[in-house]
């Protein structure tokens, strides 16, 4: 009576309008492929849902570690977006599922890593100042001065290799 009234469910939730095959109380092979089916789509609703109760719990912290990192809102928005794409896109690869902290914030202080990089390599254009190959009277002195300021031994190798 428990296989029927499963097949029942399955058939009403998952196969409507396809009629599945019985041999007595044994379902055929396509039955079984369809069940398969079935129970991993259900698996993912509810590591979906998981995830999301997790990921609700862990927002605040992720934010605070992407500003303390990145120090820009858009740019910790972006981090955590991310993150959570890639998070999401690998909980198959988590093995303890209390681990999720640990993992996560992982997973988004490398995001920040990489967002810094690529803000290390660009540059505004109007910050540039124009080089004219001159250099003023006014630039050395400014440029003695600060090498006068360094700790003595940057300076004694600064003055020797320049």
């Amino acid at each position: 009576m428990k296989k029927n009234s499963t097949f029942r469910r399955f058939h009403r939730e998952y196969a409507v309008g396809e009629s599945i095959q019985m041999r007595g109380n044994e379902p055929t092979l396509e039955h079984s492929r369809k069940l398969d089916a079935a129970k991993r789509y259900r698996h993912k609703k509810e590591k979906t849902a998981w995830f999301c109760q997790k990921i609700s719990q862990l927002k605040n912290s992720m934010y605070v570690t992407a500003i303390g990192i990145l120090r820009n809102k858009e740019d910790a928005e972006d981090a955590i977006q991310n993150a959570l794409m890639q998070g999401y896109d690998h909980l198959d690869d988590l093995r303890f599922f209390d681990k999720i902290k640990p993992w996560i914030l992982r997973i988004l202080v490398n995001e920040c890593y990489k967002i810094l990089k690529k803000r290390m390599y660009t540059v505004d254009i109007e910050e540039l100042e124009v080089f004219s190959g001159e250099d003023t009277i006014e630039q050395k002195t400014i440029l003695w001065e600060s090498v006068l300021a360094l700790e003595m031994k940057y300076r004694t190798v600064i003055i020797l290799y320049y």
